[in-house]
């Protein structure tokens, strides 16, 4: 999301190639030093129930996939960490209105050397809408009596790379509708909460607005003009000579 820093580009690949909409990845990834985490994620009762990554959509846009890197930290002889994946919108604070996805439930890997690992939540074209924010989080508030005490996951984190979003928790406990009817917290409110953002790709397809079609049209209009005015310059200089 906050694709619009491209869509002059993408109204010229739509244009030149006659495709509906380009495809837009948002890596931050690529600034993660891939050891860098916030934690603990897992069992709600003892840890932090809910971490997510808000993000703005500039221009309309389907999300097609996001992935967030967690590393399963768990202590205890079964080490099964479970979590679901949602996106819904953000009003400020808090998710509002329903969710407008919900995976299935996920298990972070064992990772015996603390690796982490990649988690992949895929959608099929989720239209997003221009000017909303939305936010990608993940929940274990619906297996409070699944995971044991110590069963807890660290999320990659990066420090402040992303303008469209951030970072942000809720100790909803195992009350999952606590994520719409409470406030949550980021990572740092006394800076605007631009302390850091979670490491997260997504992948969508912007769909250029008619005001980019209309821009691009003029500009080459203009350059037709301006093409056009020299030559005839030029014709009156060989006339004058």
């Amino acid at each position: 999301m906050k694709p619009s820093i491209l869509p002059l580009a993408c109204a010229v690949s739509v244009w030149l190639f006659s495709t509906s909409a380009c495809a837009y990845v948002i890596d931050t990834s690529g600034q993660w030093n891939g050891s860098d985490a916030i934690t603990y994620l897992g069992n709600p009762t003892y840890a932090t129930a809910t971490y997510g990554q808000t993000s703005t959509v500039d221009e309309a846009a389907t999300l097609e996939s996001w992935s967030f890197w967690l590393s399963n930290r768990s202590t205890s002889p079964q080490p099964v960490v479970r979590v679901d994946g949602y996106l819904a919108e953000w009003a400020g604070d808090r998710t509002v209105g329903p969710m407008l996805y919900q995976s299935i439930s996920r298990i972070v890997p064992q990772s015996p050397r603390g690796e982490f690992h990649e988690l992949v939540f895929s959608i099929p074209s989720l239209a997003l809408e221009p000017g909303k924010t939305y936010m990608m989080f993940l929940n274990t508030s619906n297996y409070a009596t699944l995971q044991q005490p110590f069963e807890l996951a660290a999320l990659g984190a990066t420090g402040d790379v992303y303008a469209g979003g951030s970072f942000w928790y809720q100790n909803s406990y195992n009350l999952f509708s606590n994520v719409s009817n409470f406030p949550w917290t980021c990572a740092d409110e006394g800076n605007g909460c631009r302390y850091g953002d979670a490491a997260f790709r997504a992948t969508l397809n912007v769909v250029p607005l008619p005001s980019t079609f209309a821009l691009l049209s003029i500009g080459l209009l203009s350059l037709l003009g301006a093409r056009r005015l020299s030559r005839v310059e030029y014709d009156d200089q060989d006339d004058y000579y």
